[in-house]
């Protein structure tokens, strides 16, 4: 198809009237042509029905007294057509009684043959078949097998005419294409020179010349009527142009003074978020220092508490601040304000555990599987809460007696963009019989309240020593969700 459309109009328009008057010729060629088949094939049934009726006439005698020699007679006269290659006449039982082969033809190769009145075409040949009737009863058949070769030959005559013919009007149509298609295509043409020069020259006042009253006539008015709008529009656009620089000009004295006030504007607004930076780390900064001060009180009043147990929720208090004071550290040191590596987090509040319960390295070992993480402060704060909570239970039941062992505390992505926070010890493990979900320790309760918190989900596998693992998606400011009592 895109050779037709790279080809010129007059090139389009001969091959158009020449394609369309070869299919018409073609399917008129076709339908004479299987016409003339029928009409062969009717004619070459109807000579076989005559000579089968002459035969069967001549063979009802022959049949009744058995006299095979008078029906192989009749066959005989099969012979002066040279296309009639096997004939027979068959007994009522359908065994041959009698039967002619041209020469050459091998009657044994024949199929079964039929007892009826039947004309078929099949495999190179027409066989036909005529029953033999007497007083009303069937008492045998006549059978004729002829060649194609009639037909073929007559056909083949007529195809060579029929070339001959198509070939002639196909010349005849090419010659008037050649002549018809010119008052079309030089009217097209004119008009495509015009277009050329008026593309070339970018002269909008020539004009082409109308060829006729016709459908071309019309392309040629409403491509001149083109030309003179177009020409209208280029004064018009020049006059626009012309205006529209003196406005541009007056725009950009306009553009250059609101430039100047936004860069004054701009400057504000940087040193003003310059102020609110140091601002909100002054305040981490002091948040911080206050929750230092508070763990230092708790840990004054603790030392004029007697009681162990009272003690031992002072200490529990104090790891809680100071939990929450190193967020704060840590968002005051980094450069983000809002957000921590909370996996540089989860080793120095180990740490800090470790030292605030007095544990030695050589005893109980940290195994960390952390992956780079940034937390929010809404996330950070109850996932610190649940760290420090998990690992103090692990430091205060899971080795007693200074037993070794080893915490493992592993912080991963997961799935759905969520993230897994999984603590485990392989100490003595959970009490059996006890749901952690129901548990009366203030620290569990906790656990499981911060996990609601987080939206977050929390399984325990006691199977070797303790293991708690939290799964949860990030919080925003947005979704916040309030602590139950």
């Amino acid at each position: 198809m895109k050779f037709f459309r790279d080809l010129s109009i007059r090139h389009k328009l001969m091959i158009l009237i020449m394609t369309t008057s070869t299919i018409v010729l073609v399917l008129s060629t076709i339908f004479f042509f299987v016409q003339d088949v029928l009409s062969i094939r009717q004619s070459m049934v109807q000579d076989l029905q005559f000579k089968a009726d002459v035969i069967a006439a001549n063979s009802t005698a022959a049949l009744s007294f058995y006299d095979r020699t008078s029906a192989q007679e009749n066959l005989e006269a099969l012979r002066d057509d040279p296309n009639i290659v096997y004939g027979a006449v068959l007994a009522k039982d359908g065994s041959v009684f009698a039967e002619y082969a041209q020469p050459g033809n091998n009657p044994k190769s024949l199929p079964h043959l039929p007892i009826s009145d039947k004309a078929q075409f099949a495999d190179q040949h027409l066989d036909l078949s005529k029953t033999i009737i007497l007083d009303g009863e069937q008492i045998g058949a006549v059978f004729i097998r002829s060649n194609m070769d009639q037909m073929y030959s007559r056909l083949k005559g007529h195809m060579k005419s029929t070339v001959i013919v198509v070939a002639i009007l196909l010349l005849i149509a090419l010659g008037l294409s050649s002549v018809l298609q010119r008052t079309i295509s030089t009217s097209i043409l004119n008009l495509v020179d015009t277009m050329d020069i008026v593309s070339r020259e970018k002269d909008y006042t020539i004009r082409a010349e109308k060829p006729s009253n016709d459908e071309l006539g019309l392309l040629v008015d409403d491509f001149n009527s083109m030309l003179y709008q177009i020409q209208q529009r280029d004064e018009a656009l020049q006059r626009g142009q012309d205006k529209l620089e003196d406005r541009v000009r007056e725009r950009t004295a306009e553009l250059k003074k609101e430039i100047t006030e936004r860069k004054r504007g701009e400057a504000k607004v940087k040193a003003s978020l310059m102020e609110k930076e140091v601002l909100l780390k002054e305040i981490h900064h002091r948040v911080k220092n206050n929750l230092q001060v508070i763990c230092s009180l708790l840990n004054i009043q603790s030392s004029y508490i007697q009681d162990s147990d009272t003690r031992e929720l002072f200490d529990e208090s104090q790891d809680r601040v100071r939990t929450m004071a190193l967020i704060h550290e840590n968002l005051y040191k980094s450069k983000d304000l809002t957000r921590i590596d909370f996996s540089e987090y989860i080793r120095n509040l180990s740490a800090q555990l470790f030292r605030s319960h007095s544990i030695s390295s050589g005893n109980v070992k940290l195994d960390f599987g952390l992956c780079p993480v940034v937390l929010d402060i809404e996330t950070a704060l109850p996932c610190g809460l649940i760290l420090n909570e998990l690992i103090t239970n692990s430091l205060k039941y899971a080795f007693p007696d200074g037993a070794d062992g080893k915490i493992e505390i592993k912080f991963q992505k997961a799935a759905d963009n969520g993230y897994a926070l999984v603590v485990g010890d392989n100490g003595r493990g959970f009490p059996e019989g006890v749901d952690f979900m129901k548990s009366p320790s203030l620290g569990l309760k906790l656990v499981n309240t911060l996990v609601k918190q987080l939206k977050g989900t929390i399984v325990m596998n006691a199977t070797a020593g303790t293991e708690f693992k939290i799964e949860f998606s990030h919080l925003n400011y947005k979704n916040r969700m309030t602590v139950d009592g």
